[in-house]
């Protein structure tokens, strides 16, 4: 299973994203010093991004808590895998096969910036490109407050990707897998919530958790200027332009019942996109609406388990597309269904099975045949299962070279049943489903 971010019809965010494939969030050190508490205080395996209530409690706090005493709100990551798929992939940017490279390195701006303001902000060199650019972004305020009698967290997120402020990570940037090669294949379509719109726009939203029960988040996103996009490495021809402004809204309920905890909510994002960035045209018009839940047992935090998923239905009006002929239906839609479980024991070794598929109607003007990434059929259907596993030796109390050391090395398995719409000659050039079957091996490291 990878992050297929895929080809929004006409929409040149696909070749931005895959630039940024690898959308990791670490459990950062500079956290963990500036509150005193471990990295496995905030996540279930001693390193990101799965948050337990703490970790949550702190993202909503505006990563601003703190011991009181100032520490540099500084870290860095870098992120070394290698990938080996069952068929060689000829129209790879990097080797037909057997790719070893490091596929970035970070730079974070990440804690408390002064009283109740703090920040996820992250800069990254991108290896097999050798570019660097501003990634994920989450500059926060948020105080404490009572809401008709109820206590409540009220803040406001400045960002660049919608939903990379959210407190669950069951969808969107830091959805599982929650890292892959640079060179992993992706499939054909994905619905615009899952990285349709990241780092290309900028937006502000407004939140507030109610009794630590009801969470609600509104706002909007807006397409920067092209002396912008160009200033923190985006190339503008190549980013997605929106008409207007992009909605986000957010709701959901958690019950917290100390050894356990769990949630179930909802997510809207609503945004229309011009087709090339051609603003003379009609734009497209998206309207995600996105299912979601999760389960953890924390226990002792000696036996961790965790299960979640995501389900997103996607309505399409190609409206500009259709009139220019790079859609066959002008009405369409797009889902996708994702679901991982995680057991943890005793914060250090680590298994995850993840399932995803994603389904649509047949276009074959938007889907067409090519080698590897192509459809035969006009179809983006894609099923993939993946089988990981973890050791995370650092970032517990008392483990070496705590609070600033931090490391997780994994392999994962993964297995296509279908791609691109068929599990045989997906393509149209002979190539089957399982010829993308991968194994990955990674080395993930923060401090």
């Amino acid at each position: 299973m990878r992050h297929g971010y895929g080809r929004w019809p006409m929409a040149p965010a696909a070749a931005l994203v895959a630039v940024w494939l690898v959308p990791t969030a670490s459990a950062l050190p500079s956290y963990s010093r500036q509150t005193g508490d471990t990295c496995a205080a905030c996540h279930v395996s001693a390193f990101g991004p799965q948050l337990t209530p703490h970790g949550q409690a702190f993202k909503l706090h505006a990563y601003a808590e703190s011991t009181g005493s100032w520490t540099p709100p500084v870290s860095a990551m870098a992120v070394v895998s290698y990938l080996s798929t069952r068929a060689d992939n000829p129209v790879s940017e990097g080797d037909a096969n057997d790719n070893f490279r490091m596929d970035e390195a970070s730079l974070f701006l990440a804690g408390k910036i002064a009283g109740p303001v703090g920040s996820f902000a992250q800069l990254t060199y991108e290896g097999p490109g050798h570019v660097w650019g501003l990634d994920n972004v989450d500059l926060r305020a948020a105080f404490d407050t009572v809401l008709d009698g109820m206590d409540a967290v009220v803040g406001v997120s400045i960002n660049n990707n919608p939903g990379v402020q959210d407190p669950w990570n069951t969808f969107g940037a830091w959805r599982y897998p929650y890292n892959d090669s640079e060179f992993a294949i992706g499939g054909a379509a994905a619905p615009l919530i899952d990285g349709g719109l990241e780092i290309q726009v900028v937006g502000a939203t407004a939140y507030a958790m109610i009794d630590n029960k009801f969470y609600v988040e509104a706002g909007a996103y807006a397409t920067p200027g092209d002396s912008f996009l160009d200033a923190i490495g985006v190339a503008p021809d190549e980013s997605a332009k929106l008409n207007g402004a992009a909605f986000y809204g957010r709701f959901a309920y958690q019950k917290d019942w100390g050894k356990q905890n769990a949630h179930v909510g909802m997510a809207i994002l609503d945004a229309s996109l011009y087709p090339d960035r051609d603003s003379s045209l009609p734009s497209d018009h998206y309207t995600d609406l996105v299912i979601d839940a999760g389960y953890q047992w924390l226990g002792s935090r000696k036996h961790i388990a965790t299960i979640q998923g995501a389900y997103t239905y996607e309505w399409r009006d190609l409206k500009g597309s259709y009139l220019i002929d790079a859609a066959g239906d002008r009405k369409s839609n797009l889902q996708s269904l994702t679901l991982d479980a995680t057991y943890v024991y005793d914060q250090t070794y680590e298994g995850i099975l993840g399932l995803s598929t994603v389904w649509g109607g047949r276009d074959t003007i938007l889907y067409v045949p090519d080698p590897v990434e192509g459809s035969r059929n006009g179809k983006p259907n894609t099923t993939s299962l993946s089988l990981e596993g973890a050791w995370t030796p650092f970032g517990k109390e008392g483990s070496w070279g705590a609070p600033y050391a931090n490391l997780k090395l994994g392999i994962r398995y993964t297995h296509d049943f279908t791609f691109n719409g068929a599990s045989s000659d997906y393509d149209g050039f002979g190539r089957d489903a399982s010829d993308n079957d991968a194994f990955l091996g990674y080395l993930w490291t923060a401090f």
